[in-house]
């Protein structure tokens, strides 16, 4: 039907009979009505509209089609409207396909720990597609089809399955984690030998990386992934649970006298490497104290290095006791940059017993954001800067044979409550600590520092987790005076006798499932919050308990916002389905199922705004 004929039936009176002739006609004669999404949409090629039927069927999608252009399309016009040009309805297409799978597969729906995205058309991680506060939204979907527009492996139409694309992200989390503590070995000699041809040599295994190839344009620096990559894919030598490096004038000699033979070979070793550790060599995980250098050998730095100046910022004015105020002290960036500004307004302050300033703070950068101005800015670049150096107080998980740590911490605002912290003893043993101070934003995240610094004073004058948070009461109650609170779990780790001693302080259960065995427990000593009451009646309530660890153990520590996650339901994660994905991915890799427990939980909300921190940590037992 022409279109002139398609208006005289319009003006006739006769409009439901014309429109159904027209929508027919076209949809059976004109490609650009054939565009239909996976899950069955049409392209309207007027608005570009996804109009879906009621019900399936041929008949119901034609009726859906007549309403959306004789009721709902701006551009329709009675049929006098201009099309959209062929590549517009292409593009829709393509989003809207890539919005369905994206909310409906699996394989699409594989995030990091940072937010970041893997493709399962590439199995690479995606800069450009990062969940903003860990929450699934179109502009996830528009960053996902930007890249897949210009993916050679999605045009070739190759996708992978969930597995696939998870390990690949595990592997991805394992290589980058790997790479960051090479970067910080760097500046010792045995990680800057190459050969004759610019081929670095691998410290473990003596290979001649034909792909690490050095020169002014591409500094070793820039290869700290690849030898990642190298380290865990290829080396023959490399085990992350023992790691020796060969001696440095073994390696220098490799440099020196079998760069013909390694040059060519790329990824084969020019000679095997002694199976006899010498005397000289030097495990890169051994842990030093109170060092996040994990794989930085214990050797003498290059001595024209100079040592860095830290500045100490000015006591408060009242602490309760010493290691309270070393604490203070410590948190460098509770103080104010423009210390002249603070001097000319100090009357101004709330008294230094209350937390009410805290309370201005929020109302002050709440209220700002109505009216954005030179202040707020400030304010909000404040809060930037408080959340990394936040984030670097985290300190990486301990290395120690037959024992395995790894943490995930995602945070709702820009600064959190939730925190976690490992000490390395001088005898060994490893104390880790959850916890989880009440509320969020600047007070939650004051609080924390604090609370994270105070503890690591009192864990190294006591090797009893009771009385190491009985003592970070006394410390803090005054202070926090009832309005907030912390919960906490402290336990001490005894290698040798292969022991955990526990203490919790109103946190949650922490979670044990044995591999071997399947059996699941809950370890909750008695204990109450830190921060409401003093002196004996916290003393008396708080208990420990000794575990006994076995092969194959598992353990899981967790703050309230993992379990109390809602979904758009408004029904809670709960502790059940928690339980239920430790189960199902016990057999992971510990860095791997942590990721695994984040997917289960995004997976859950549906990607609707998170309400609190979530904070993992787990430890597995050879």
């Amino acid at each position: 039907m022409a279109r002139s004929t398609f208006r005289r039936s319009v003006s006739g009176g006769k409009s439901a009979a014309g429109i159904t002739d027209f929508v027919r006609e076209h949809l059976e004669r004109d490609p650009l009505w054939r565009f239909l999404t996976f899950d069955n949409r049409w392209i309207c090629p007027y608005c570009l509209a996804a109009v879906r039927s009621p019900q399936p069927g041929k008949a119901p999608m034609q009726r859906a089609i007549e309403r959306h252009l004789s009721q709902r399309c701006p551009r329709f016009a009675n049929g006098t409207g201009a099309h959209e040009p062929q590549h517009k309805l292409e593009e829709r297409l393509r989003h809207e396909n890539i919005a369905h799978l994206a909310m409906t597969e699996p394989a699409w729906q594989v995030f990091d720990h940072e937010g970041y995205w893997y493709s399962p058309a590439s199995l690479k991680k995606v800069p450009s597609v990062r969940l903003k506060n860990r929450r699934f939204d179109t502009f996830t979907i528009q960053n996902m089809v930007a890249h897949l527009a210009h993916c050679p492996h999605y045009q070739n139409g190759t996708i992978h399955d969930v597995r696939a694309v998870q390990a690949a992200r595990d592997r991805g989390i394992r290589v980058a984690k790997l790479a960051g503590n090479i970067r910080r070995s760097l500046s010792y000699p045995h990680w800057r030998q190459y050969d004759g041809q610019g081929h670095w040599i691998c410290p473990y295994c003596l290979t001649h990386v034909s792909s690490i190839s050095i020169d002014q344009r591409h500094p070793l620096e820039s290869f700290t992934e690849r030898m990642a990559e190298h380290l865990l894919c290829e080396c023959t030598a490399f085990r992350p649970d023992r790691q020796e490096l060969q001696t440095l004038d073994r390696i220098q000699h490799e440099a020196r006298d079998g760069s013909a033979a390694g040059g060519a070979a790329g990824a084969t070793p020019a000679r095997p490497p002694s199976t006899t550790v010498s005397s000289h060599n030097v495990p890169i995980a051994t842990p030093l104290p109170d060092s996040a250098a994990e794989f930085s050998p214990p050797v003498a730095a290059p001595a024209e290095r100079s040592p860095i100046a830290v500045p100490v910022a000015k006591p408060a004015a009242r602490t309760p006791d010493p290691a309270l105020q070393e604490a203070v002290e410590a948190i460098g960036w509770m103080q104010d940059d423009h210390q002249a500004d603070k001097n000319d307004h100090k009357d101004a302050l709330p008294h230094a017993n209350s937390l009410d300033w805290m309370d201005a703070l929020e109302h002050a950068a709440a209220s700002s954001t109505t009216t954005p101005s030179s202040a707020s800015v400030e304010q909000g670049t404040d809060l930037l800067r408080a959340r990394d150096v936040q984030q670097s107080m985290l300190r990486e998980s301990p290395c120690l044979p037959g024992f395995t740590f790894a943490t995930r911490f995602q945070s709702c605002s820009a600064v959190s409550g939730d925190f976690y912290e490992f000490i390395t003893m001088p005898d060994g043993c490893i104390g880790f600590a959850q916890g989880d101070v009440s509320g969020h934003g600047v007070q939650a995240g004051l609080i924390m520092s604090m609370a994270k610094k105070v503890l690591s004073i009192y864990a190294r004058q006591t090797r009893s987790p009771r009385q190491v948070l009985c003592e970070l009461n006394d410390a803090l109650v005054e202070d926090l005076g009832g309005r907030m609170f912390i919960t906490m779990t402290y336990a001490i780790l005894d290698p040798r006798h292969r022991t955990i001693t526990w203490a919790r302080a109103g946190h949650s259960p922490t979670l044990c499932l044995n591999l071997h065995t399947n059996e699941m427990s809950e370890i909750k000593p008695s204990g109450m919050v830190v921060g409401m009451k003093a002196g004996d009646i916290f003393h008396r309530v708080l208990q420990e308990e000794v575990t006994e660890v076995r092969s194959g153990d598992i353990f899981l520590t967790y703050t309230d916002g993992v379990t109390e996650t809602m979904n758009r339901q408004q029904e809670e994660y709960g502790e059940e389905r928690l339980q239920e994905t430790l189960r199902a991915h016990a057999a992971l890799e510990v860095d791997d199922l942590l990721e695994r427990i984040l997917d289960s939980i995004r997976s859950f909300s549906g990607g609707g705004d998170p309400q609190d921190d979530i904070t993992l940590l787990g430890l597995r037992v050879d």
